[in-house]
């Protein structure tokens, strides 16, 4: 299978059973397969779609399903989740493709039984789109927003009651907006002046923040990981607040640091960068697997005073490893 939309799917239901962290999740399901930049992109835009409007999607399924979401097999509800995603936000895919292609996704996934169901459930979304009526946000306001701005239930009600109801509204309006990129600029190899011009040849616009050093704002990157600066290691992506979460740590050449729950390793690079590759980071985490990836991460960017182990924080420390 080697369509945009069987990537997407793969992608999605190794989120949903193993809890990848979703990047690389994408990643490994287009790996190796002979798409062209359009059908990468479409793949990427169905499957961040769909983790980012999960909890609105279902919403709409239960409006035309005679079958609850949650009793669904994995790669049905997934299936389903993509087809209202197509239809309800994805303007350059025609309803009809939307609804073709999700039928055709059962078909080749071990589905052919629940073909029918998936046709039929999409098909009344088209005929009948003004079925989709929210919550009363006036009798059940928790209810509301969590449909609306696809966030659970119990998360809206901490912020309110930690934040007050207007600064939860504005956190919520927050989420429908495309988030910026951030990556931090690995200065033990490149200067954030050099990188500027070598992602500007690659074509990617760039931007400095002003606070922390170091950072860089991305727009429209594409595939990042693609980028021959990416490759080489002269920088990684991470978030603002993290990189401002080491800033304020601070931590200087020759100091001793240790990054508990560590992967996939954002925080255990900025520190290494900052103390400028001399000194000890011990980096850990409870599972093998995640260990790897920040064994790998520091190795792609050269980062050679970081030793990562699989480790419970509250027991001895176990045999550590670097790349």
């Amino acid at each position: 299978m080697g369509t945009a939309r069987s990537a997407a799917l793969r992608a999605l239901l190794r989120v949903e059973k193993e809890n990848g962290y979703s990047n690389l999740v994408l990643d490994g399901a287009l790996e190796g397969l002979p798409f062209g930049s359009r059908d990468r992109a479409l793949a990427t835009a169905i499957f961040y779609g769909v983790l980012e409007h999960r909890i609105t999607l279902d919403y709409i399924i239960g409006l035309y399903s005679r079958i609850p979401v949650l009793k669904l097999s994995p790669a049905v509800r997934e299936i389903l989740r993509m087809g209202v995603y197509q239809i309800r936000y994805l303007e350059r895919v025609p309803n009809s493709a939307a609804v073709n292609e999700s039928v055709k996704l059962a078909k080749t996934n071990g589905e052919t039984r629940a073909a029918g169901f998936i046709n039929a459930v999409l098909r009344a979304l088209l005929r009948g789109p003004d079925r989709i009526k929210l919550p009363d946000a006036y009798k059940e306001p928790i209810k509301y927003r969590s449909a609306a701005f696809s966030c659970p239930e119990k998360l809206i009600t901490f912020w309110q009651k930690a934040y007050g109801e207007t600064c939860t509204d504005r956190i919520l309006g927050s989420l429908l907006e495309k988030p910026d990129i951030f990556i931090r600029v690995n200065n033990t190899r490149i200067s954030e002046e050099q990188l500027l011009e070598r992602l500007g040849s690659e074509g990617v616009k760039a931007k400095r923040v002003l606070w922390p050093d170091n950072a860089l704002r991305l727009k429209n990157p594409g595939e990042i990981r693609r980028l021959s600066c990416y490759q080489e290691g002269l920088f990684h992506v991470q978030d603002l607040s993290s990189q401002i979460c080491c800033r304020i740590l601070d931590p200087q050449p020759g100091e001793r640091a240790i990054d508990v729950c560590a992967a996939p390793g954002g925080k255990t690079f900025t520190m290494a960068e900052r103390m400028e590759n001399r000194g000890e980071i011990s980096a850990f985490d409870l599972y093998p697997a995640r260990v790897r990836l920040v064994q790998k991460g520091a190795c792609r960017l050269g980062l050679s005073i970081v030793r990562s182990a699989a480790r419970n924080a509250a027991e001895s420390e176990k045999q550590s490893g670097s790349c």
